[in-house]
């Protein structure tokens, strides 16, 4: 029996197989962190859903630029991919980035910073 692969699928499955390999997901967890760098917690006190959607989308940006072009090349739904690459950071990461905005905005505080 033969089976007919899709290159969403081809892309989605190289990911799902390599995204716990050590470099790739310390890479991804690398990118996630820097994001703390560019998007502050104090600007979405009262809003952290959307704190945490603009962290991981940034970061599915940034990390999807890394990966081989044959991978995300022209022929690849970019929406699949990028949607797929953001439910896994969602559930890999979404405590770290939990765990940095109630520090920042409850125990740091950002009286200080409005």
């Amino acid at each position: 029996m033969k089976y007919i692969i899709t290159e969403n699928q081809r892309a989605i499955i190289y990911l799902r197989r390599r995204l716990y390999d050590k470099k790739m997901y310390n890479l991804l967890r690398d990118i996630v962190v820097e994001g703390f760098d560019y998007t502050e917690p104090c600007e979405y006190v009262n809003n952290y859903d959307k704190y945490k959607s603009d962290i991981i989308w940034g970061s599915v940006q940034t990390f999807t630029n890394t990966l081989p072009y044959e991978l995300v090349g022209s022929d690849i739904d970019r929406i699949k991919l990028d949607s797929f690459i953001y439910k896994f950071t969602e559930d890999e990461f979404g405590d770290l980035i939990r765990d940095r905005y109630k520090f920042v905005v409850f125990e740091w505080g950002c009286d200080e910073q409005l």
